[in-house]
């Protein structure tokens, strides 16, 4: 009976029961998702680097 009491209060103060891990989860997922945009952006990067590269080596007459 307690602990429904604490959760109802909690409830009524905005903070239901798991909303910790509720958030800590969605906390990791925007974590995971800049790591994910980090990494596409380093090889974005690198394929503009091979790309210049490649047409610094033909404007100067390679083939």
């Amino acid at each position: 009976m307690n602990a429904e009491k604490n959760n109802c209060l909690s409830v009524v103060k905005g903070n239901p029961p798991g909303s910790r891990n509720n958030f800590s989860n969605f906390c990791a997922k925007i974590d995971d998702t800049q790591a994910y945009l980090d990494s596409f952006y380093a090889k974005l990067l690198n394929i503009h680097h091979v790309k210049s590269n490649s047409n610094d080596y033909e404007n100067r007459g390679g083939k």
